[in-house]
């Protein structure tokens, strides 16, 4: 559920959708974009803590000019994740997200800030939750660079 929950909510930051023309969100350049995602997740299981070393992964990904929008669309959450609330200007996005899955409930929000005119983003997400015998605690941070041109 974390990986799956953090994956999307990453996805939908980093990659973004279209944007109407009345909606102000930032925008990054198109182009090769690296992510480096660092995640550390806190379980308290049955109150005893599980201990979860820090995970750090990185992915190149080609960001297309319809992709350079970081407006979020629920349609690129994981299921059963909902976007309670949005705030944006030109420079940063900030979103509330809730998901239910097997059982757990976990509420988060997810801020976005884009830097270097366009070519760096850097997101913080925090999310906590669980059920009655298992609590998460989610903290994330990814940064994002533009590379160059794509070269696909």
């Amino acid at each position: 559920m974390t990986k799956a929950l953090f994956t999307g909510l990453a996805a939908l930051i980093a990659i973004g959708g279209a944007a109407s023309a009345q909606d102000v969100f930032p925008k990054v350049n198109p182009g090769e974009w690296e992510y480096v995602a660092k995640t550390k997740v806190n379980v308290v299981s049955n109150g005893v803590p599980i201990a979860i070393p820090e995970q750090v992964s990185t992915e190149v990904k080609c960001v297309t000019a319809e992709e350079a929008d970081l407006k979020p669309d629920e349609d690129d959450l994981e299921e059963g994740c909902t976007i309670l609330g949005v705030q944006s200007d030109a420079t940063f996005v900030n979103m509330q997200v809730s998901c239910i899955a097997n059982g757990q409930k976990i509420d988060g929000s997810v801020e976005t800030k884009v830097h270097d005119a366009g070519n760096r983003i850097h997101t913080v997400f925090s999310a906590k939750g669980g059920d009655a015998a298992t609590q998460l605690d989610i903290n994330a941070v990814v940064t994002g660079e533009r590379k160059g041109a794509c070269t696909e």
